[in-house]
């Protein structure tokens, strides 16, 4: 994966349809972007990092057994 493509430039503003502050900010930071109302697609960045998180919560349901 490129560099350019992995890291895309922050944005100042956000969609109207978007209240909650952390959407806002994951919109921003470039993790997700609105598709539609209330749908959201993960970008790069983003699909990685959720990725990463389902990767550790499966490795410790493991070790507790379940």
């Amino acid at each position: 994966m490129r560099y350019s493509s992995l890291f895309p430039k922050t944005r100042r503003e956000v969609p109207k349809g978007i209240v909650a502050p952390s959407h806002q900010l994951l919109h921003r930071a470039g993790y997700v972007r609105a598709l539609g109302r209330g749908l959201f697609g993960l970008l790069p960045l983003g699909l990685r990092v959720a990725s990463r998180v389902e990767a550790i919560i499966r490795s410790e349901l493991e070790l507790l057994g379940g």
